[in-house]
């Protein structure tokens, strides 16, 4: 029957003879940098967007003030009341009133 060798606890002789600095001359010693030509620049990416008319953007500006001061009345009732359930109620309001604005500019810019 083979016996098993047991592990040593005793450090390695490798450990005890590596030096614990570094001699100065490797540390001071710094490549020499590697020229390298600028890349071109990228091109922009597609942004799906495009110049609205003054039309448009007349249309577009009315929309969000519209809505923005709707939402910012809800936002006021919703600020005045306690009872959870109703602030609920004026927060899906809300979004409901911010989806719609988004569907309106989504409806005037259309490219159709």
């Amino acid at each position: 029957m083979a016996t098993k060798k047991s592990a040593t606890t005793e450090p390695h002789d490798d450990f005890k003879t590596m030096p614990t600095t570094m001699p100065t001359e490797e540390l001071e010693a710094k490549p020499e940098p590697i020229p390298v030509a600028p890349a071109p620049a990228p091109a922009p990416a597609p942004t799906g967007y495009r110049d609205l008319s003054s039309d448009e953007a007349r249309r577009v500006a009315k929309v969000k003030a519209d809505f923005s001061d709707l939402i910012g009345y809800i936002n006021a009732l919703r600020d005045s009341v306690h009872d959870a359930e109703v602030q609920r109620m004026y927060s899906v309001a809300i979004t409901n009133a911010e989806t719609a604005s988004m569907w309106a500019v989504r409806a005037i810019t259309h490219r159709g």
